[in-house]
């Protein structure tokens, strides 16, 4: 009789701590797998949204950003007012072709600019024309840098 009772004890104990145990590491395995789960889902998410424009699958072209456009119009707009500017250093604005031609059309009548920097705007060789039909109107500009572009 006494074996009877020992051997459901243990018989009950084992099973209990069993089915204790497989729950806890069940309830412990979804607890992790949604945990990360989760994490990853929420980082992909919002880490790779695009964010004004900033992260879009293809990369800025220049002028194409409304923003851009609105920039280097407003700069446009100052420099034909401006009667004492010298010296201008645009570099490392991505103007690209668009901006080149922007410019160049505004500083052909622009006599007093001496030296303007345009350096790593992505101007390539179209944008380089209209740069070089500057320098035909424009006689005061002593002198360009246009490294770092794609020429």
């Amino acid at each position: 009789f006494f074996f009877f009772f020992f051997f459901l004890f243990f018989f009950f104990f084992f099973f209990f701590f069993f089915f204790f145990f497989f729950f806890l590491y069940v309830f412990f395995f979804f607890c992790v797998f949604f945990f990360f789960f989760f994490f990853f889902f929420f980082f992909f998410f919002f880490f790779f949204q695009a964010e004004d424009g900033i992260r879009d699958v293809e990369r800025s072209r220049g002028l194409g950003d409304v923003y851009k456009r609105q920039g280097i119009e407003s700069i446009g707009k100052a420099l034909e007012s401006n009667e004492t500017l010298k010296d201008l250093d645009i570099g490392y604005n991505l103007i690209g072709d668009k901006g080149a031609e922007l410019f160049s059309e505004i500083l052909k009548s622009k006599r007093t600019l001496t030296r303007l920097a345009i350096y790593g705007n992505e101007i390539t060789h179209e944008g380089t024309k209209f740069i070089a039909e500057m320098l035909v109107h424009n006689k005061t500009l002593t002198h360009l840098y246009m490294g770092y572009n794609n020429i």
